[in-house]
């Protein structure tokens, strides 16, 4: 098709909503209400392109709250009889240069390997100067009961961690000593930099199941490490964003002990089918992602891999 009618990119308005719809893939219809009528609308940079008086283009982000500069590309489309004329292009790059003229350093994307069109999204990033596509974590959702043949020498692991002095506690369990001593770890440790950004546990609060999720703790009370688990009602599913254990903890099977214990405390709660989406990294969390992917895999309800691309703003 060749275009004829003058091309406009801008911000969508809220009164755009019921005509980019169309536009906005199902598990992102909420991203585009909240972008232009949620509280914190200052978060998102929702594009809109325009042929004419038509709704062509749209493209959904936000604002990072874990990487300081950083805007997570969230969608681009195009409406399918206007595709191969490079206005996916058009609106990344007025993308780019509105984060730039706002002061981000930097933009990033995650994907899903199984992306419908997944190469051409690629390729489309590369286009635009966006590095090349890299793993960065496996994801594979299970049902909690699975727990039984994933891990059957749970309880073995859980008398190693208790002679050691190592204890898991679900943070719902905690005393005020214990919920003291644990935000005094994270902010001691973020202080001297010695916490991942991603590990930090004040980055996960949203949905954050206390019921569920663990800490772990020695003998003196002190706080060694969590494994946080958050409820996605609306999804009907359980993550796992963070898990973390200070480097003084020497033994591997601390963390598939906590996760045992997580998962134990999950089906106690919820129920066998409750289903746990695990998304290791393949950078900072390799050898763990190498372990939960041996572990779990055979018992994946469905398994994939995100792929992630970022581009800087010089």
């Amino acid at each position: 098709m060749h275009l004829t009618e003058p091309i406009e990119i801008r911000p969508c308005r809220p009164d755009d909503l019921p005509r980019f719809a169309p536009l906005t893939a199902q598990g992102l219809a909420a991203t585009l209400r909240e972008g232009l009528t949620g509280a914190e609308q200052d978060r998102f940079c929702h594009l809109g392109l325009w042929l004419g008086d038509i709704p062509a283009g749209l493209l959904l982000s936000r604002r990072s709250s874990i990487v300081p500069g950083e805007q997570e590309l969230l969608s681009v489309m195009v409406l399918p009889l206007l595709r191969r004329q490079h206005l996916a292009l058009r609106l990344l790059e007025a993308f780019a240069a509105r984060m730039k003229a706002e002061g981000r350093t930097r933009l990033a994307t995650q994907w899903s390997e199984r992306l419908p069109q997944g190469d051409a999204f690629a390729g489309l990033l590369t286009a635009s100067g966006w590095r090349p596509a890299a793993k960065a974590r496996l994801r594979m959702a299970f049902h909690v009961g699975e727990r039984h043949d994933a891990l059957p020498q749970h309880e073995m692991l859980m008398r190693q961690l208790e002679r050691r002095g190592l204890i898991f506690k679900s943070l719902a369990s905690l005393d005020a000593r214990e919920e003291e001593g644990l935000s005094s770890a994270t902010a001691r440790l973020t202080a001297c930099n010695a916490l991942p950004v991603w590990a930090d546990p004040r980055q996960w609060q949203d949905g954050l199941d206390r019921e569920v999720s663990q800490a772990l703790f020695n003998a003196a009370g002190e706080s060694l490490g969590w494994l946080l688990a958050q409820h996605h009602a609306t999804l009907g599913h359980w993550t796992l964003p963070c898990g973390w254990l200070s480097p003084s903890v020497h033994w591997h099977g601390a963390l598939i002990a906590g996760m045992g214990e997580l998962l134990t405390r999950l089906e106690e709660i919820r129920g066998p089918l409750s289903s746990l989406v695990l998304q290791p990294t393949t950078t900072e969390g390799a050898k763990v992602c190498r372990l939960l992917d041996s572990r779990f895999r055979p018992y994946a309800m469905w398994a994939d891999s995100i792929l992630e691309s970022h581009k800087a703003l010089g």
